[in-house]
């Protein structure tokens, strides 16, 4: 039980890592929310530990990048009344 507690302790240190490194770089995901929706591009969301949108280029290669999910959830909603539309 002890192993296993160290074991999520140090993912959960690792990805607060990785968070901060994102963060230090600049985050991209305001970028990529307001492309997607001036393109009108589809994608599918799915939920690897964290919201991960999935979207697929014209030649069939998916890309996996993740948003906060409030801004997943907003552009989820926009994106549905647009195509409602």
């Amino acid at each position: 039980m002890r192993k296993r507690r160290k074991i999520l302790a140090k993912r959960h240190e690792e990805s607060i890592a990785a968070e901060r490194r994102q963060v230090a770089s600049g985050n991209q995901s305001p970028a990529l929310c307001e492309r997607i929706r001036a393109k009108g591009i589809e994608f599918s969301r799915d939920n690897w530990e964290k919201p991960t949108v999935v979207i697929k280029d014209p030649d069939g290669n998916e890309l996996f990048p993740r948003l906060p999910e409030g801004e997943l959830a907003s552009l989820e909603s926009e994106m549905t009344g647009r195509h409602r539309a």
